[in-house]
C-alpha cells in the first residue's frame, strides 16, 4: 500500500514459499505483478490463487486489472479465458459487453456461450451481437447461422442488417449490380430473404 514493490515482492516470495497453498499469497503477487507491468506474470498468480480458492473471483482489484487486458493483442485471449474458466458471474458486466460489442468474432461468441452457462444471457443485445457476426463471418455457413439466428430473434430491429447483407450481394461496376461476381453475399440470398419474409420485411 505504500508502493514500496521492492520490499513488497522480497516479503511475498517469502510468503509463497512458507505457505504455497494460501491463495491470498498468490493474489497479493498478482497484484503486485500487475503494479510492476508485469500483466502476464500478474494472470498466471491470479490463476493460482483462484485454483486454490475461487471465492476470490470477485476480487474488485483482480477484476480491473485482468479486465484492462482485455484490448492488449498478447494477453487478450489469456485474460477472457481466466475470465470464463475462473471467474465467472462476477465478470458477467464484461461478458454482456464483449458479447454485445466486441470486434473480434470469437471472443463475442465465447462472451455468449458463457453467459448463457452463467445466466446473464438475457442481457445480450441479440440483433447487435448477430448482426456484427453476419457482416464479419468469412464463409457462406458462417453467414448463414447469422441470417438464421437474427431471424430466431424475432425481433424487429434485425431487418436493417438483413437488408443491408442483401445488398451486398454480387459487385457492382458503373451503378449496375452484376450476381455471381466478386463474392459478396450472393450465396445466403435466399437465406436473407426467408429470414426477412419470417421478421415480416
Amino acid at each position: 500500500g505504500k508502493g514500496q514493490l521492492p520490499q513488497a515482492r522480497l516479503l511475498l516470495m517469502q510468503q509463497v514459499s512458507a505457505h504455497p497453498q494460501s491463495a491470498r499469497v498468490r493474489q497479493l503477487l498478482g497484484q503486485l505483478e500487475f503494479a510492476e507491468k508485469q500483466p502476464s506474470a500478474g494472470l498466471d498468480a491470479y490463476a493460482a490463487a483462484l485454483k486454490l480458492d475461487p471465492g476470490l473471483r470477485a476480487d474488485a482489484a483482480l477484476l480491473i486489472n485482468v479486465r484492462s487486458l482485455l484490448d492488449d493483442r498478447k494477453l487478450a485471449r489469456p485474460a477472457l479465458d481466466l475470465i470464463i474458466g475462473h471467474i465467472g458471474k462476477p465478470a458477467a458486466d464484461v461478458l454482456v459487453e464483449l458479447a454485445n460489442d466486441d470486434r473480434r468474432a470469437d471472443f463475442r461468441q465465447d462472451a455468449r456461450a458463457a453467459c448463457e452457462e452463467l445466466g446473464c444471457a438475457a442481457r445480450i443485445d441479440r440483433v447487435k451481437s448477430y448482426g456484427l457476426d453476419l457482416s464479419q463471418g468469412k464463409s457462406c455457413e458462417d453467414k448463414r447461422q447469422a441470417v438464421k439466428n437474427l431471424a430466431a430473434t424475432k425481433d424487429a430491429r434485425a431487418i436493417e442488417p438483413l437488408k443491408k447483407a442483401r445488398s451486398a450481394s454480387g459487385m457492382s461496376i458503373g451503378g449496375l449490380r452484376f450476381r455471381g461476381f466478386g463474392g459478396g453475399n450472393d450465396c445466403i440470398r435466399k437465406d436473407i430473404d426467408a429470414a426477412l419474409k419470417d421478421l415480416g420485411a
